[in-house]
């Protein structure tokens, strides 16, 4: 099977700008470094094609939030 690269970056293009409004219509927009930190990196080597998103590390927590009945964030932080 040959990967076309071209279409795996419009693939992750695509993906980065759907986050984004993802992350805007949660109201996750305070200062814009999470959404502006959001990038894609087509990856093509013989016998793969990988797709990496990356993203400021604390996106997962953003993503994820917090348990239900968990401890609130201490202010001293």
């Amino acid at each position: 099977m040959i990967i076309d690269q071209s279409k795996l970056k419009k693939l992750g293009t695509f993906l980065v700008t759907e986050l984004s409004k993802e992350l805007l219509a949660q109201g996750h927009k305070a200062t814009g470094k999470l959404i502006n930190s959001i990038e894609s990196d087509a990856v093509i080597s013989p016998d793969k094609a990988t797709l990496q998103i990356s993203f400021e590390d604390y996106g997962i927590f953003v993503d994820s939030g917090r348990k239900k009945g968990g401890k609130k964030v201490p202010i001293q932080a």
